[in-house]
């Protein structure tokens, strides 16, 4: 997943970060800002950098789960949903 010499750089982590969300069934359409180390689409800006800096002082064991939770917190929501659904 990263190089040898361990966690990813910031590019490295958006790509990597961009594959997982489209994985978890979010955008795909999200777009890299280098200079903001940001994903943005349409709207919405996504800021990396809290989420960059815990996987990189995560343990290995960890980082996984830091990418698949991040990534499952984009995932697009259905506007059809009814009150019944969401009735606790």
């Amino acid at each position: 997943m990263f190089g040898l010499f361990g966690p990813p750089k910031k590019q490295e982590f958006a790509s990597i970060l961009m594959e997982k969300i489209k994985a978890a069934g979010g955008p795909s359409d999200f777009v890299y800002d280098e200079a903001s180390f940001t994903l943005k689409r349409k709207a919405n800006v996504v800021y990396l950098g809290h989420v960059h800096e815990t996987y990189c002082q995560a343990s290995k064991s960890e980082r996984e789960a830091i990418i698949l939770n991040f990534a499952r917190g984009l995932q697009e929501k259905s506007d059809d949903v009814s009150f019944d659904e969401v009735r606790p």
